[in-house]
């Protein structure tokens, strides 16, 4: 009797820590998870997948600042990526806005929006991106934009980028 009691408390003591493990991560643990420099190490367009470093890019989410990219190849000079980006870790899977201003005829600006998602792949950071970026607009409470991808899937049809990025230094390249 006693050797079943140990052996159900054992497994219990198992299962509570297997929960632990996958509970859903603190907001502040997501963002101090994302924000940061990573680097391309795959990515999947219209269904076709890519490793080649030529075609693979760095990029840089800091916190509360204008993000950049960069060849992984290296270049002369980072380019700028637009505005700081909008992180949601309260949605599953997480939402990200990755926001770019770009200039119109007659000087006019836009905020330009890719309404990205993410998750996180032990330490790699998985990101499906959408086929377009939408201008930049208000939205009401719930409302989401509907370009957004809704899940990590790329094919032809939707257009849709899937990266997969590990952590980096800044303008780390091979």
């Amino acid at each position: 009797m006693t050797r079943v009691v140990v052996v159900v408390l054992v497994g219990l003591l198992a299962l509570c820590g297997a929960a632990a493990d996958n509970r859903k991560p603190r907001p502040e643990e997501v963002a101090k998870r994302f924000f940061r420099c990573w680097l391309e190490v795959e990515q999947v367009q219209g269904g076709k997948k890519t490793t080649d470093p030529e075609q693979l890019a760095g990029v840089c989410f800091p916190e509360g600042k204008d993000w950049f990219s960069w060849g992984r190849r290296g270049e002369a000079a980072a380019g700028h990526g637009g505005r700081p980006v909008r992180l949601d870790p309260t949605t599953v899977p997480i939402r990200v806005d990755v926001r770019t201003e770009v200039e119109r005829r007659g000087g006019r600006t836009e905020v330009v929006v890719h309404p990205c998602i993410i998750r996180f792949d032990g330490d790699r950071l998985v990101m499906a991106w959408p086929r377009a970026g939408v201008v930049e607009r208000p939205l009401k409470p719930g409302e989401d934009y509907p370009e957004r991808p809704k899940d990590f899937t790329s094919t032809r049809e939707n257009g849709v980028a899937v990266r997969v990025l590990k952590p980096c230094d800044t303008y780390d390249q091979d």
